[in-house]
């Protein structure tokens, strides 16, 4: 019999079923609390690393990886925080099959496996700048390019239908409440980082042109 796939490699075929199944999974798992909360989020982290040290020196290196470690820390536990909040507003849905709710620590797992496109994204993003221009051009042209746009865009799609399984597949929430549950995401993971931006004024002159307000 072949090795099962990781989670992160199921859900971006099946990931409803994928969902449902590692949902199931952590309701009997004798998985520490810590692990649980570390261990998805450290995965984004390290993937993270890679890209930088690969996209900044053509070649992986511990130091550009310790440093992307610290220095993106902020990224997961901005996932965190916005999955969190999600959950203070909406609860944790109902009972699935008269099995007991998901624990923070087991539904902060299992929402980072909806990370897998972004995972998949920089891996091959890393490869291709590496292998096409040998770590030597400029990425910004690089990935400003249509064919990465366009990549972009896809992830963003698949990564929302991931975010969409998981609320509805893992959690249990209809559909409405999946919809408010995904926005709800979006706005406290990307919120922080608009305010800081618009209250330093570096967002106003890229929106605006010149001065900001002024």
């Amino acid at each position: 019999m072949p090795p099962s796939p990781s989670p992160e490699l199921a859900a971006l075929r099946h990931p409803f079923r994928t969902f449902a199944r590692e949902a199931q999974a952590r309701r009997t798992s004798a998985t520490g609390r810590l692990l649980l909360v570390i261990r998805r989020p450290l995965l984004f982290l390290v993937v993270m690393g890679a890209f930088v040290s690969l996209t900044a020196s053509g070649r992986l290196t511990l130091g550009d990886l310790g440093w992307s470690l610290v220095g993106y820390l902020f990224v997961p536990l901005l996932h965190i925080g916005a999955l969190t909040m999600a959950l203070a507003l909406l609860g944790r849905g109902p009972p699935q099959d008269i099995q007991p709710r998901l624990s923070i620590p087991a539904t902060i797992d299992v929402a980072f496996i909806a990370r897998a496109p972004w995972l998949v994204f920089l891996l091959v993003l890393s490869l291709l700048y590496v292998v096409v221009l040998g770590g030597q051009g400029s990425l910004f042209s690089f990935f400003a390019s249509w064919p990465m746009i366009a990549a972009l865009l896809v992830m963003i799609v698949w990564s929302g239908l991931l975010d969409v399984a998981f609320w509805r597949a893992a959690m249990g929430f209809s559909r409405a409440r999946t919809a408010l549950a995904v926005v709800l995401g979006y706005v406290f993971f990307f919120g922080p980082g608009v305010c800081w931006y618009l209250a330093t004024e570096q967002l106003q002159p890229l929106l605006f042109g010149g001065g900001g307000w002024r």
